[in-house]
């Protein structure tokens, strides 16, 4: 029995490392969809703004919730609200990104927040 000619035909049956992955991307693309990218967003921040009241989170989840994301391949934002409080997460697939449009978002917000101060309902 000659052990080269088995190691051979074994050795036919097996995939690279190239190809493996070939592979996968192409179960991935067919059962997923082409838009699903799963590791594609990497870093991500959470903030949570206390508002006082549902009333007052409610009015600025309704104000911010419209301005959309100027690159939305990559930043990805998702708001709530829940007992007065505004929860924001924010995933992008570079630092730089995920800087840019968390610092945007804490201007307006700061806006959003004083303009409720100024003309709002008065605490008595």
């Amino acid at each position: 029995m000659n052990s080269t000619i088995g190691t051979e035909e074994q050795s036919s049956k097996f995939v690279s490392n190239n190809e493996l992955y070939s592979m996968l991307m192409h179960f991935l693309f067919v059962f997923l969809g082409e838009g699903v990218n799963f590791m594609r967003y990497t870093l991500c921040s959470n903030l949570e703004v206390d508002l006082g009241s549902e009333e007052n989170a409610h009015i600025v989840y309704t104000a911010l919730v419209v301005d959309k994301e100027l690159q939305p391949d990559k930043v990805k934002r998702h708001m709530s609200v829940s007992n007065g409080k505004l929860s924001v997460n924010f995933e992008a697939v570079e630092a730089r990104f995920l800087r840019a449009s968390f610092s945007a978002f804490v201007d307006v917000l700061t806006l959003t927040t004083k303009t409720i101060e100024e003309f709002g309902p008065k605490k008595e």
